[in-house]
Order: C-alpha cells, then sequence, then structure tokens
C-alpha cells in the first residue's frame, strides 16, 4: 500500500468500498437504514429539515445520503445536530457506522446496490 507524507499507509480503493458496503449491510440488518423518494426544500429553512426528520422518526441524528447536490437541502440540514449530509460516491464506513440511522435517496440507494457509489 502507497504511503503518505506522515508514513501511515493508505487503503486501496477496493478495500475501502468493501468496507463501506459491510457498514450499510449492518445498518440494513439492525433495521436503521430509511430509503425515501426524494429530499428537497423549497427554502433553505432549518425547521423544514428537521421536521422531515422528525416524521420519519430520527430522534438522535442521520447521515442523509444524496444522489446529487441539493443546496436548499445542504443549507437547511448542516445545522442539525449529529446530522451528516453526503453525497453517495463521498460516504465511507467511518460516516456511515457513527450515525444511528442512514437515509438514502432512493437513486442514491440504488447506486449502491448497483455497485456504482465510489
Amino acid at each position: 500500500a502507497k504511503r503518505g507524507p506522515a508514513g501511515t499507509k493508505e487503503l486501496p480503493k477496493k478495500m475501502r468500498r468493501v468496507a463501506r458496503n459491510s457498514a450499510i449491510l449492518a445498518k440494513i440488518e439492525a433495521e436503521n437504514v430509511l430509503v425515501v423518494e426524494d429530499i428537497s426544500c423549497p427554502s433553505p429553512k432549518t425547521k423544514t429539515f428537521v421536521a422531515m426528520l422528525t416524521a420519519l422518526g430520527v430522534e438522535r441524528g442521520a447521515l442523509v445520503a444524496m444522489h446529487e447536490r441539493n443546496q436548499n437541502v445542504y443549507l437547511s440540514g448542516r445545522n442539525v445536530a449529529d446530522t451528516d449530509l453526503r453525497l453517495v460516491d463521498d460516504l465511507n464506513a467511518y460516516d456511515v457506522l457513527r450515525r444511528r440511522k442512514l437515509i438514502f435517496t432512493r437513486p442514491a440507494f440504488e447506486r449502491v446496490v448497483a455497485g456504482n457509489g465510489k
């Protein structure tokens, strides 16, 4: 494996992808994954985003994985405690495991299932 500037080893992409997929599978088996059709906010308001999380039954934070960038959703959700917003291509095992719930948009979940999430 490659060594970085601090002398640490970097994991190969395939190993990182396997770790991420194993973390997602563990969340699915624990029934902590939600798949929604789409996440959208007409205006960047945190109150709207919190109401959506409450309606989904999320109490103590979540990782929201989206298939494409949405500026209003990002601005609405960035200030919510213990909640992270990521593109599905940017997910890693640590992000998946550190939050209690994992929320996917349907196209993002389909991308992971198809193996196209980098």
